[in-house]
């Protein structure tokens, strides 16, 4: 059959949203609602002035109802209403959420203009986008999979979701844009940067319903801080060959020995990890922790090691915001807590 000539898909009811005694019918793409508009008046001042409009007298009715088409898409729009007319539905943080009800909740009620709900989504989408580089590594070490997870739930409230590729993280930076939560972007562009994207970076993709795309600037911003994560990833690994003497090292030419052993082990390293210098050092610490002995860096001079790469992974962090063409931490900083206060205080921060 052409193309041209499908057949419209008829609407369907979403039966959660789907309330007997509703007052308005509201369409999303494909998707009818059929919910209470004097709450939505009260929500959104942006309702309000849409119903205030007068009625032609031959105007659409469904199920004797008013009837409104919303320009989103369903996927936005479910998760929005949602969160309007059913009190449980996305709770504050850090209860569990998932991205596309923070996608929807966020870019409709910047839309729509409900600061509450936007505030709230606002503190699920920056959960695991922090702007703290000790707050990195904390929310590193406490990764969803691992088992402190499950077994301490204080845990779990440092992230309370998590994004599983990179349509999603361009789902995140895409809104994160829209509305002005650029304090979110350093940490999602290096996770864009690190990733091997391809084409996608430049064409957009889908993400679970919703079309997501990156300006021009922030595609080449991306594209061109590889190199930069690389560099800095090789500087690193470059330390482990130094000529630096710890004051106090009995074994200087064991501990270059072992150092350079270890150099050698992670010079062949995958890309992907190269990509990453801010895990790097763990990598690399772990496979240090279980050398032999006869291959081990000293006491003294392991922590002088430790202490020069954690200065490199500073650096890197601090000229993040640069790299992208963002605003410095502080104005971050400022954005974030004049939009969402000090909302991850309790929670490993």
């Amino acid at each position: 059959m052409d193309a041209h000539h499908l057949p419209a898909s008829e609407p369907h009811r979403v039966a959660d949203l789907w309330y007997d005694d509703g007052t308005i019918v509201i369409q999303a793409g494909d998707a009818q609602y059929r919910v209470y508009r004097g709450t939505l008046a009260r929500r959104s001042p942006i309702f309000q002035d849409l119903f205030s409009v007068p009625q032609p007298e031959n105007e659409t009715l469904v199920d004797g109802c008013p009837f409104v088409r919303l320009p989103d898409a369903e996927a936005e729009v479910t998760p929005f209403l949602k969160a309007l007319f059913d009190s449980e539905f996305f709770p504050a943080y850090p209860a569990p959420t998932n991205l596309r009800d923070i996608y929807g909740c966020l870019r409709l009620s910047h839309k729509y203009e409900i600061p509450d709900l936007k505030r709230r989504a606002l503190v699920h989408l920056s959960s695991p986008f922090r702007t703290c580089l000790s707050q990195v590594d904390s929310i590193m070490s406490c990764h969803v999979d691992h088992e402190l997870w499950e077994e301490n739930p204080s845990y779990s409230r440092v992230m309370n979701w998590e994004w599983t590729d990179t349509a999603g993280l361009m789902a995140v930076a895409q809104v994160a844009r829209e509305v002005g939560a650029l304090w979110v972007l350093p940490r999602v562009f290096y996770s864009l940067s690190k990733a091997d994207m391809g084409r996608q970076l430049f064409l957009g993709t889908e993400y679970r319903g919703l079309t997501v795309s990156l300006s021009q600037i922030d595609q080449n911003a991306i594209k061109t801080a590889t190199s930069l994560l690389m560099d800095t990833s090789l500087q690193m690994l470059s330390t482990m060959q130094g000529q630096f003497l710890e004051s106090g090292c009995t074994t200087p030419a064991d501990c270059l020995r072992a150092r350079v052993e270890r150099f050698l082990v992670f010079r062949p390293v995958e890309s992907q990890d190269l990509r990453d210098p801010l895990v790097l050092w763990e990598l690399m610490s772990v496979h240090t922790t279980y050398a032999p002995d006869s291959v081990r860096i000293c006491g003294r001079c392991w922590p002088v090691l430790g202490r020069i790469q954690q200065d490199l992974r500073r650096m890197l962090w601090e000229t993040l915001p640069d790299v992208y063409g963002l605003p410095n931490w502080d104005d971050l900083h400022r954005m974030r807590s004049e939009a969402i206060g000090d909302a991850f205080s309790d929670y490993l921060d």
